[in-house]
């Protein structure tokens, strides 16, 4: 084999290794924000995460955004996208019937990053 090919072949390695992770990112990403779980009232929230099997699409976005979260049984995560222009307030509200049943406590923790999601 000549210098060059080898070259050519380790070059095309690598770009296809990352076009393969960018593609594999940006689809849990697109799984986890359009997918994933339940949307009620604006907001996501899914009994699935935490409980999935790899290899799967859905065990990789949660991997990609909860990666440290508990299962359902333990804690139920709420999610709601930031608007953009940081003008929009956002509110958790359950009906009398609707409230959760919880076994310990309830925590509710804010997050306001600068890096985005994708």
């Amino acid at each position: 084999m000549n210098k060059n090919r080898a070259i050519f072949i380790v070059v095309g390695v690598v770009i296809g290794s990352w076009v393969g992770y960018k593609v594999s990112d940006l689809a849990a990403s697109y799984y986890f924000l359009e997918q994933g779980g339940v949307v009620k009232n604006g907001w996501r929230y899914s009994t699935e995460w935490g409980v999935v099997e790899p290899p799967s699409l859905k065990a990789a976005a949660f991997a990609k955004h909860v990666m440290f979260g508990n299962s359902a049984k333990e804690a139920v995560y709420y999610l709601a996208t930031p608007d953009g222009s940081g003008g929009k307030k956002y509110r958790l509200h359950f009906e009398a019937d609707e409230i959760p049943d919880v076994g310990a406590f309830w925590s509710l923790t804010m997050y306001h990053g600068d890096l985005p999601i994708i």
